[in-house]
């Protein structure tokens, strides 16, 4: 894929650039955008980091890359959890800028450096999703720790040009991450510091990469105190003067030829999949008492059930879709689920989850092109499965169940669009999770490897895999969400021949609430597994 590099020259936005190219891809250009006044070192932005943006042109030059650079013309006037496309707002000046970028260099994707921030995330996917560019975010949700100590191990060598936080101050300006590891280690035992800096406490400028041909360095520097409070000082660096040293590098070589050069390694997609023989069973046990499922659609009405897993809560089911093509299936559908609606007072902007049985996942696409236009922001968690022809009456293609909520709780959706190692993003039109009232529900997840997007080739890692989604989702929707208890947890299987197989794993997980092995005819993907999990919640913001 040919992307652009979204950087502000810290060490994030550049690592990210290292691991788009350990994917495959390849940088075309880099993306900046600075303070309107040339002479603001600082915006009060949280969108974007400027300070060390006045040296961005070096980073192209020692990439070898054409660098963009925009203005930040407006300010955040959208700040809410969801971004809306707002005039005058900052994230429409990143907008403004890729869609330039994009049109001229032909790319197809953004390297995107977030590791935690929602904010930032939420507001680049929007612009991405609009100009039709595939956000490249390898490293969100990271551990912060790890994925510093692997910085460096790389080779990335980015100093600190800003400190703000408890036990940080101008003395630690200029140096290394290298030399920095220790002590934010230590003010992460000692105070809760984030160890990436993804709380602000502090910026960083790269000044080498394994995909620089040239290093920086800094020749003239100038420190300002913005803050002299005794526990928590403020002070940054604006970068006066820099040059470009040479390296030892062969200066004909693609990106791909400069990560082997620099013996980059272990930020492979299957690297981060090592965790997983931990979840793998050991023994698999036979369990002659084992119930598996069937899923009957042949009931013909709608069925509305109030108060299905607590008050305000609802359900309906048997929502047919009669039709000619999987198209005008999903129409008809989708018009008999706005009526049934209607009757217990409620709209689709009301639902939580959908569960889409389907004939065949031949159909899927067809299927999918009419249902993506029922939703709008934050659309509800979806289960997919195919079942079969045979499992429908005669001219019907599919059926839905759905659930939904009434009250005026606070609503919380995982909606994360970009490529990482930490989950598979929503590539339809749903959300990850979706927290409201108590109740946390977790959409269909299956054994994809999140950086390739493909099917893990081993049974038993794809089945464990499949369920790590489902934790990583929770977590993601809150720290202190926690998998257990949990309410409801179905697997899905199209072999009946791994049924020992899931019971021997399910086992393993130390978890209280059976599980429910439901047989299907396909899942999406050809998975072999697919979990579906609403847990109980205890919120304790």
């Amino acid at each position: 894929m040919r992307v652009i590099g979204l950087i502000s020259g810290g060490k994030d936005s550049c690592f990210n650039l290292v691991h788009c190219v350990a994917a495959g891809h390849n940088i075309v250009a880099l993306a900046n955008l600075k303070p309107k006044d040339r002479n603001v070192d600082e915006l009060d932005s949280q969108m974007y980091q400027t300070v060390g943006t006045s040296a961005i042109e070096f980073v192209a030059q020692a990439m070898d890359l054409p660098l963009y650079v925009g203005d930040i013309a407006g300010s955040g006037t959208c700040v809410g959890r969801d971004y809306n496309p707002t005039e005058g707002d900052e994230v429409e000046d990143l907008y403004e800028l890729l869609k330039k970028v994009s049109a001229e260099t032909g790319a197809e994707g953004v390297s995107v450096g977030a590791i935690l921030s929602d904010y930032q995330r939420v507001r680049v996917e929007s612009v991405c999703l609009r100009l039709n560019l595939t956000p490249l975010a390898y490293l969100w949700r990271r551990n912060q720790s790890e994925l510093l100590n692997e910085m460096i191990r790389c080779g990335l060598e980015s100093v600190l040009i800003k400190v703000a936080c408890l036990g940080l101050n101008s003395s630690h300006l200029g140096q290394t991450l290298q030399q920095m590891e220790p002590t934010l280690l230590k003010l992460e035992k000692k105070f809760g510091v984030n160890v990436c800096g993804e709380g602000g406490e502090y910026e960083t400028f790269t000044l080498d990469s394994p995909l620089f041909k040239k290093k920086l360095k800094i020749v003239e520097k100038t420190c300002f105190d913005q803050s002299t409070d005794p526990f928590a000082p403020v002070s940054y660096l604006h970068l006066d003067s820099l040059e470009l040293v040479d390296k030892d590098v062969p200066q004909d070589a693609d990106q791909a030829a400069m990560l082997r050069h620099h013996l980059v390694q272990g930020i492979t997609s299957e690297d981060y999949l090592s965790d997983l023989s931990e979840s793998v069973p050991s023994k698999i046990e036979a369990d002659s008492d084992t119930l598996v499922n069937n899923i009957e659609t042949k009931n013909m009405e709608p069925e509305i059930i109030n108060d299905s897993i607590g008050e305000g809560w609802f359900d309906i089911v048997n929502i047919h879709g009669f039709g000619d093509t999987p198209e005008n299936c999903m129409r008809n559908a989708a018009d008999l689920l706005t009526k049934t609606l209607q009757k217990v007072g409620a709209t689709s902007k009301d639902l939580v989850r959908t569960t889409v049985f389907i004939d065949t996942m031949e159909n899927y696409g067809g299927v999918n092109r009419v249902y993506c236009q029922q939703f709008d922001l934050n659309p509800p968690v979806r289960i997919c499965v195919a079942l079969g022809p045979s499992a429908f009456p005669s001219g019907c293609g599919l059926s839905m169940n759905v659930r939904g909520w009434r009250g005026e709780e606070d609503r919380r959706c995982l909606h994360v669009q970009g490529i990482s190692h930490w989950a598979p993003p929503n590539i339809g039109p749903y959300s990850q999770g979706y927290l409201v009232q108590d109740k946390l529900h977790v959409s269909g997840q299956i054994g994809l490897v999140p950086g390739t997007m493909t099917l893990h080739q081993d049974l038993c890692k794809e089945l464990a895999l499949a369920y790590r989604h489902v934790n990583r989702v929770i977590e993601a929707l809150g720290p202190a969400n926690t998998i257990k208890p949990l309410h409801t947890a179905i697997c899905y299987i199209t072999d009946v021949a791994n049924t020992d197989l899931v019971n021997s794993f399910w086992r393993g997980q130390c978890v209280s609430e059976p599980l429910q092995i439901y047989l299907v005819s396909q899942l999406p993907r050809m998975a072999n597994f697919e979990f579906e999990v609403v847990s109980n919640v205890e919120l304790n913001e």
